[in-house]
């Protein structure tokens, strides 16, 4: 006997208005390199790991601190793989081309590297290959440990860094102008104050 499964569909009606100017185009998730890394990394994964490509770091690693979440808010991962079992992170994979050997590009590398090997998870990291050996990648992974007591890279000013940097900025910072303003209409409000119990004092 066949038993009827009812689903349950949102009632939320497709937009009607027509979207906004521009030239939207959808974008594909992985670039040629990163493709055959994938299909590489699947074969691999069929029986030990989830993969998942393109995370954002701030979905990877928990962090509250403000700054912390400022500095990782605009990166990603290029892949994390988890266990089959319970999605326990294994490690994460980024390919690094010759653009990731120096400049901006080395920097927020760094950066990530301090913040995943902080949260004890292993980041390998391979070259782009025109074939990748499943078997390789594993011992890779496998040989790749946490690295401990990593430094912040101080020189790695991010976007990030300088965004935070303004909003503290502007929340504490006062013109020395409008500090003159709020002082003087304090006093003048004391002033008043005094001069109005003053005369109350003397009338009655």
């Amino acid at each position: 006997m066949k038993t009827k499964v009812s689903m349950k569909y949102s009632k939320r009606k497709a937009p009607t208005e027509k979207p906004p100017a521009g030239n939207f185009q959808a974008n594909p998730p992985l670039n040629h390199s990163e493709k055959k890394l994938f299909w590489a990394l699947n074969k691999l994964g069929k029986d030990k790991y989830h993969i998942f490509p393109k995370m954002r770091l701030c979905d990877v690693i928990k962090n509250t601190n403000r700054m912390d979440l400022y500095r990782i808010l605009s990166k990603h991962v290029d892949f994390m793989l988890y266990t089959k079992k319970d999605f326990t992170p294994v490690c994460a994979i980024e390919l690094d081309g010759h653009h990731h050997e120096y400049g901006e590009n080395f920097e927020h590398d760094q950066v990530k590297d301090f913040y995943l090997n902080a949260a004890q998870i292993p980041v390998v990291r391979l070259q782009p290959e025109n074939y990748y050996q499943p078997e390789e990648i594993d011992k890779r992974i496998n040989d790749t440990p946490v690295v401990s007591n990593l430094q912040y890279p101080i020189n790695a000013k991010t976007q990030e860094d300088m965004a935070f940097d303004d909003a503290v900025t502007s929340t504490i910072t006062i013109p020395t102008g409008e500090i003159k303003k709020r002082v003087f209409d304090f006093c003048a409000g004391i002033g008043a104050f005094a001069l109005a119990y003053i005369v109350w004092k003397i009338m009655f």
